[in-house]
């Protein structure tokens, strides 16, 4: 009788493991090979949200942070498009790239920096391809943010990187 139970509690155990493993794929399915890194959680929106991608990817820019931590590092897609979109509070923002160097501007857009803003949000622009050497490759921007209240100024040095 106990190596009766002892049988169907292993059976019930190894049972509940293989619905567990089917409701995972991601557990099976082992690194994605269409990424050129390791970047297990980090995709970029259109491969995401695959059909109900919007066709640009909004950086949202805020009064209290200027720009919050989530979109410090903005990792992106060859053909992708991004602009930065203001909410509630902020009066006025800049987004600006270092030079017209073509190794330190990410997207296929001709150089234009600080990016045109209309309304409250920028240009779109195209992500362009990183150098094939590379698997991801940082671009560092410069962002001015005017609030309405509190702080008044915000300046911050964020990332976008293509991958």
């Amino acid at each position: 009788m106990q190596r009766l139970v002892l049988v169907i509690g292993i059976l019930a155990l190894v049972v509940g493991v293989v619905f567990y493993v089917k409701s995972r794929p991601d557990l099976l399915r082992g690194p994605d090979r269409s990424k050129k890194n390791n970047l297990v959680e980090i995709a970029c929106l259109p491969k995401i949200q695959g059909t109900s991608y919007p066709g640009h990817t909004d950086i949202r820019v805020d009064a209290q942070q200027g720009i919050s931590v989530e979109y410090e590092a903005v990792f992106l897609c060859a053909g992708e498009k991004i602009r930065w979109v203001a909410e509630a509070g902020v009066s006025s923002f800049e987004v600006s790239f270092p030079s017209g160097n073509p190794n330190e501007w990410p997207f296929t857009d001709t150089f234009s920096s600080p990016i045109p803003v209309h309304g409250n949000h920028t240009d779109d622009q195209t992500v362009r391809a990183i150098d094939p050497k590379f698997r991801l490759q940082p671009f560092k921007y410069k962002i001015h943010v005017v609030t309405a209240g509190s702080p008044g100024t915000i300046d911050l040095d964020p990332h976008v990187m293509p991958m």
